[in-house]
């Protein structure tokens, strides 16, 4: 069975979530290079995300929503929504799932 990992994450080094969608940040988000790392919430150990996306001021403008999408090997995206839309998860984020799914029914049937 797949296991939902609770993760704080940090955001040029403010949290910007909790894990599983539950937390939010209400202060500005500086424009330019994002650093982000995060930590399991039931595990010392820390991640450093070995790519840097960038955000410009026009890609904020309007947006009401910033999600960061963490994957298994270290690298992250940033996705805006604006309004009252909800990130949703990316192709990358579904493809990973569904990779994820297999090998799990894999393993079940080995």
């Amino acid at each position: 069975m797949i296991q939902a990992i609770d993760h704080i994450v940090k955001l040029n080094g403010e949290e910007v979530g909790g894990g599983f969608g539950a937390a939010t940040k209400r202060s500005a988000v500086i424009t330019g290079q994002q650093y982000v790392k995060w930590g399991e919430g039931n595990s010392p150990i820390k991640h450093v995300a070995v790519n840097i996306p960038q955000l410009t001021a026009d890609e904020l403008k309007g947006k009401s929503y910033l999600a960061v999408h963490l994957y298994p090997d270290d690298t992250v995206e940033i996705t805006l929504t604006e309004g009252r839309n909800m990130p949703r998860a990316t192709k990358r984020g579904l493809d990973v799932w569904s990779k994820l799914i297999d090998e799990l029914n894999e393993s079940e049937t080995n």
